[in-house]
């Protein structure tokens, strides 16, 4: 498995197809840094990102990376991403829980709800985890 991590805050942009596993180890500045990242690295399987701490940049990196393309029942990115995870704080939790939890928020406020396989979330202290 090809492992690759970024650390840096200036991404280069040539294209990695070999890698399948990715952490980013810097906060994403918008929700416009997962196309980028898409691009770049097209075959992530396992993909850990840490999204802005203001809440509603965390919401839309949410709603960004589940993203389906209108005229499939494909994701807009990482079409072969198996599991996604990051890291919350208190705040972040308060804007993505509700009375179902983050399964149901994901639900309500993703595209997942159009994912023709059921997908599996997971919290566990700071950290949110989806299994696709």
């Amino acid at each position: 498995m090809n492992i690759f991590v970024i650390a840096v805050s200036s991404i280069n942009s040539i294209v990695q197809p070999s890698i399948s596993h990715l952490i980013v180890e810097r906060r994403l500045i918008d929700e416009n840094e997962i196309g980028i990242l898409a691009h770049q690295f097209p075959n992530v399987k396992y993909l850990e990102l840490l999204f802005p701490l203001d809440k509603s940049s965390f919401v839309c990196c949410f709603k960004t990376l589940f993203s389906m393309d209108d005229n499939s029942d494909k994701r807009c990115f990482w079409l072969e991403l198996i599991n996604f995870c990051t890291i919350y704080d208190y705040d972040q939790a308060t804007s993505i829980s509700g009375d179902g939890g983050f399964h149901s928020w994901l639900i309500n406020n993703t595209d997942l709800k159009f994912h023709s396989i059921p997908f599996y979330s997971y919290t566990s202290y700071s950290m949110l985890s989806i299994w696709l």
